[in-house]
């Protein structure tokens, strides 16, 4: 990329601008849990911690915050984005905080976008290995760990066990160690007596076809709905190039394109369970949208920039006008 669109003052004004979304949302009524379907297979959801609405606010910023670091450290080592700008972080970080609800609350949107991006660092780390039993194993055990405290790795697991095909990291071997990761952490839970088989919970998600959405939720589907379409358009655009350049970086790019659809279906059918999908489909599209400006000579790539900011930040209108009065 040759034309510079982000500069540091330009970062340092974004992130001021989210933190004054996150204290917007914070400032509204936080979404109330179901407790019937705010659990993992084992332990409650984040969205169930007893954590006080400040410290939770708190800690929900931090989360953020360290996807999007990590997110910009992955792009970097990885060069799944070319250039040194952090342009996948700063659209990370609009996206997640022009969410009110999710901004300004502590949920399972970080909690699951953390272990997510751990997944990422590991199967990209991973491609066309001679032996890549321990990175599937650890890979799974993320999955099956995160899986206690939120159902929503459930579906992100069938999305690892793509990516590893994706970086053809797959074999026989590497099929039996995912599938110890996933029996581990159980395994040593029930045996220390951390975990009774008994108080394991079968997800009931309930799905859009059974209408009663809420104002939150009709406004989050509708919005993420738009995103995903248009990560799925340039997921298309930018692969053209892609095609033609480096096998690594493009199967990665797949392997995120990967986990954004499947979170993205998820959502139709886990509408009471929004939040935990929403980082990893804010990584497809954050992802894509960076790449559009660095494959593409975009001549007025600035300009096309912040206008694409601007209608980011928009959507946290439409939460406010939607919501305030919820």
């Amino acid at each position: 990329m040759n034309r510079r669109v982000l500069y540091p003052s330009g970062m340092l004004g974004l992130i001021i601008i989210c933190l004054a979304l996150a204290a917007t949302g914070y400032l509204m009524p936080a979404p109330t849990p179901l407790a019937e379907r705010g659990f993992g297979l084992v332990f409650p959801s984040p969205d169930l911690w007893n954590l006080l609405p400040s410290a939770g606010e708190i800690l929900n910023v931090a989360g953020i915050a360290l996807s999007s670091a990590i997110l910009y450290l992955i792009n970097k080592n990885y060069s799944l984005i070319r250039t040194g700008q952090p342009l996948g972080a700063s659209f990370f970080l609009p996206l997640c905080f022009s969410n009110l609800p999710v901004g300004g609350h502590w949920s399972t949107m970080p909690f699951v976008t953390l272990f997510v991006l751990v997944i990422f660092a590991t199967l990209f780390s991973q491609y066309r290995p001679r032996n890549a039993t321990r990175a599937m194993f650890f890979a799974a055990t993320c999955l099956s760990v995160g899986s206690m405290f939120e159902y929503a790795f459930i579906p992100l697991a069938l999305a690892t066990f793509i990516g590893a095909f994706i970086m053809e990291a797959m074999r026989a071997k590497e099929v039996l160690a995912m599938g110890l990761g996933l029996i581990a952490p159980y395994w040593v839970g029930i045996g220390f007596g951390l975990i009774n088989p008994l108080d394991m919970r079968i997800p009931v998600p309930h799905t859009i076809f059974a209408g009663n959405l809420s104002p939150e939720a009709f406004v989050t589907l509708t919005v993420t709905g738009v995103m995903a379409l248009c990560a799925a358009i340039l997921s298309l655009y930018n692969g053209l190039i892609l095609y033609a350049g480096n096998t690594r970086v493009r199967r990665s790019i797949l392997t995120i394109n990967t986990f954004g659809i499947i979170a993205s279906i998820a959502m139709i059918f886990d509408v009471d369970n929004l939040p935990a999908y929403l980082g990893v489909c804010y990584i497809w599209v954050a992802n894509q949208l960076a790449n559009l400006f660095t494959l593409r000579d975009l001549r007025r790539g600035g300009l096309l920039y912040w206008l694409l900011q601007l209608l980011i930040f928009s959507i946290s209108m439409i939460y406010f006008l939607a919501l305030h009065e919820v």
